[in-house]
């Protein structure tokens, strides 16, 4: 089989596993180009579908790390966060739901914006949730 004919099995291969591709501002070669790399994936068994993660991360993890980055104790953050250790020992270890109020001291603390806190605990929940990381008892057990 010549390059020419395997192109074109490919594209029509192409086409039948992607569908018509919209345009996009793409000229017809960039098209091409695009249902080309996407039959080369299908059939290679390459999957098209989004990355499913089978772990999640709590915030907590995320605040773990900066704080022994920074050398600063568990203590010195619930004073800070003005909670128990318990408390913050719970956002952690992703036991206890990071919330609003909680996530704009931290941004304060921390300089990273309350937004990527919520984000993340929200993230974590779902994923938590769909792979049955948190008990239902444990899922939002938090009053701040």
């Amino acid at each position: 089989m010549t390059a020419g004919r395997l192109l074109a099995k490919v594209d029509s291969e192409a086409a039948l596993v992607l569908g018509e591709l919209p345009n996009d501002g793409l000229d017809s070669s960039q098209a091409k180009s695009c249902r080309v790399l996407g039959a080369l994936n299908a059939m290679s068994g390459m999957s098209t579908t989004r990355f499913r993660p089978r772990y999640a991360v709590p915030p907590g993890a995320i605040l773990e790390e900066w704080l022994q980055e920074r050398g600063v104790p568990r203590e010195e953050l619930a004073l800070k966060l003005r909670r128990s250790v318990q408390f913050t020992g719970g956002i952690l270890q992703g036991q206890v739901a990071l919330r609003q109020p909680t996530a704009v001291t931290l941004a304060r603390i921390t300089g990273i914006e309350a937004p990527f806190w919520t984000s993340a605990e929200r993230l974590f929940r779902r994923r938590a949730a769909r792979l049955r990381l948190v008990p239902d008892n444990q899922t939002l057990s938090s009053a701040n």
